[in-house]
Formats: structure tokens, C-alpha cells, sequence
């Protein structure tokens, strides 16, 4: 089946759009300061990197969903845990980390209806 005849929908359209563009922005975020010569927020460099790093992988996970890959949404759904260990390590509120687990609960919730299309 050709991608232009798998109905994908409007919510999971727009999710995926949003969230090509969010983690492409982190991932351009996180590069500059991690190249700024004054760097103005206290970010270890190692979680710049990290976190620069799975912003690009989110965005390609994006893609992948984009065009029905399964990989997409398991690899989108596995980093939840390790960015949520990275923001308790670097102290920030339990709450504000936990709400980045809201991403992948929407992602499912959209996922399911076409899940049997994805490859």
C-alpha cells in the first residue's frame, strides 16, 4: 500500500509536524550552546550533547512515523525514560520531567488506530 493511500489523520498529521519542528529546535538549541563561547544556562556539557543528540533522533523517529515505520514510535516511546532520568539528574521538578512523558502517551493514543499499517 502506497503511503498516499493510508489515511493518517489530522491529529497525528499535525503531532508529528509539531514535533519534527520541536525536536529539530532542541537539537539546534542545544548545538549553540554547546558551542557559544559564553554559555548562559548551567547545562553540563555532557547534557547538552545528550540531549542535542536524541532531539536529532526524535526528529528522525518523526520521520520514520511519517512514513509508517513501527521503529519510529518504539525508538520516540524508549528515549521518554532516559530524558526523563537525564532532567532528574540535572534537578529539574519531577513534575516538568514527567510531563515529558505526555509525548509518547498522545503518540499512542493517535498510534493505535493505524498501527496495523505501519510496517
Amino acid at each position: 500500500m502506497a503511503d498516499k493511500e493510508k489515511p493518517r489523520g489530522g491529529c497525528l498529521s499535525t503531532f508529528l509536524v509539531v514535533m519534527m519542528i520541536a525536536n529539530a529546535g532542541v537539537a539546534i538549541i542545544y548545538a549553540k550552546e554547546l558551542f557559544n563561547q559564553h554559555v548562559h544556562i548551567h547545562i553540563p556539557t555532557w547534557a547538552l550533547i545528550s540531549t542535542g543528540i536524541f532531539g536529532l533522533v526524535n526528529f528522525c523517529a518523526a520521520i520514520a512515523m511519517w512514513r509508517w515505520r513501527k521503529w519510529g514510535v518504539y525508538t520516540f516511546c524508549g528515549l521518554a525514560p532516559i530524558i526523563f532520568l537525564i532532567n532528574i539528574v540535572l534537578h529539574i521538578s519531577p513534575y516538568q520531567a514527567l510531563a515529558g512523558f505526555l509525548g509518547p502517551l498522545i503518540l499512542i493514543a493517535l498510534v493505535r488506530r493505524v498501527w496495523p499499517q505501519m510496517e
